[in-house]
């Protein structure tokens, strides 16, 4: 074989070009952070589906015992909102009056938070 033929670069070692090194250890490292961000969006699921807390447990656990609200003839409920095992509760009245009452958890009885006129 003639030396003139050899293109061999001066720097590879075993028959591998600096370069194919390079874009060999490009795609590992790629691999590798692919691999890790699945692990992590697989975890977060895992963990916002799993995650619930102790109260709200407690209001899941309690559901066969209904809790009753009593409201005032004529009024409404507007909108429900669960909040870290806490109940809130959009009330409007016949007269025009909207209330925000709050359901305790523990205790099962209303708390009235604030009355708008």
């Amino acid at each position: 074989m003639d030396a003139e033929q050899e293109t061999s670069h001066p720097n590879a070692r075993d028959g591998v070009e600096p370069r194919q090194r390079l874009l060999k250890g490009l795609v590992i490292f790629l691999a590798v952070l692919l691999v890790v961000g699945f692990a992590v969006v697989v975890a977060t699921i895992v963990y916002r589906i799993g995650g619930a807390d102790e109260k709200t447990e407690a209001l899941r656990t309690e559901a066969d015992t209904p809790m009753k609200v009593d409201l005032p003839e004529g009024a409404r409920i507007v909108d429900i909102l669960v909040y870290r095992g806490e109940l809130a509760l959009h009330v409007t009245y016949s007269d025009g009056r909207q209330a925000v009452l709050i359901l305790d958890s523990e205790t099962g009885g209303l708390v009235p938070l604030a009355e708008f006129q």
